[in-house]
């Protein structure tokens, strides 16, 4: 699980495999947006599935997504839609 993404606002994002076997993304959402979590099993075919939606953020908080990867090896995007 590597953290990554692409120009523009940059969140500080630590992934982590809960104990159960799911995987935990948290980053400081910064006041004003809205975050989408997004999976893919190929990057490269730019086909992403929304799995999660945050609601607007009136303060900077710390948010977390929690969930049940889908793949062996799946690709994970935060997104202010």
């Amino acid at each position: 699980i590597l953290p990554g993404g692409t120009p523009g606002d940059t969140l500080k994002t630590k992934i982590t495999k809960t104990s159960d076997g799911r995987i935990s993304i948290k980053f400081l959402a910064h006041p004003g947006n809205t975050y989408s979590l997004h999976a893919t099993d190929n990057i490269g075919d730019g086909v992403w599935t929304k799995l999660e939606n945050n609601e607007f953020v009136i303060k900077q908080k710390v948010v977390e997504f929690i969930i049940w990867p889908n793949a062996e090896n799946q690709f994970y995007r935060v997104s202010n839609p």
